[in-house]
């Protein structure tokens, strides 16, 4: 019940009325290979308004680093105004780093301090307030598996969504409350 979830095309626009900025970002949960038994890869883009977080897309499942390369290519294809892409700096993620640094200008390291649960935490009163948005589960059924894995964090059977969602609330605080102070 902490996420909301929007059903118009203009979910943006309506729940933002004037407000004329949203600032880019995407988040990536990596793994190390693409086999049936590892974890997904998981790649959010995530508007940001004020202190609202809204999912735009996903980019999602069994991937090795050939396919994470192409997955990550893609979404800055997709969405040329990022701001900023994160990127764990464990698994893949140095390798993806390193070998897409000159493709995607945005690429930032994470270094995941205190882990998946900590960043859970911290970004903890970020969803319950409801300052999280998810498209609508109707139209995009990989909703109802993100919430699915989200109630079940941090027993459920895979938890890279809520590590993309998670990471960028935690690693974009800074970026937002500077953009929304120069604003201002």
């Amino acid at each position: 019940g902490w996420f909301r979830t929007v059903g118009r095309p203009d979910w943006i626009r309506h729940q933002a009325p004037n407000r004329s900025k949203m600032l880019i970002l995407q988040s990536w949960d990596l793994t190390f290979k693409g086999k049936e038994s590892s974890d997904n890869v998981c790649g959010l883009v995530i508007g940001v308004i004020d202190s609202d977080y809204l999912v735009l897309a996903r980019y999602h499942g069994k991937m090795g680093f050939a396919d994470t390369k192409k997955a990550m290519i893609q979404a800055y294809r997709d969405f040329p105004n990022t701001f900023v892409t994160y990127v764990e700096d464990k698994a893949n993620g140095p390798a993806i780093l390193e070998e897409l640094a000159a493709v995607i200008p945005t690429l930032e390291a994470v270094d995941p301090l205190g882990g998946k649960e900590a960043r859970a935490n911290a970004s903890q009163p970020t969803v319950a307030s409801g300052h999280v948005y998810l498209p609508d589960a109707e139209k995009n059924p990989w909703v109802k598996e993100f919430l699915l894995e989200a109630k079940d964090f941090p027993y459920a059977r895979n938890d890279d969504q809520v590590d993309a969602l998670t990471q960028a609330i935690t690693s974009s605080r800074e970026v937002v409350a500077s953009i929304a102070f120069h604003e201002n």
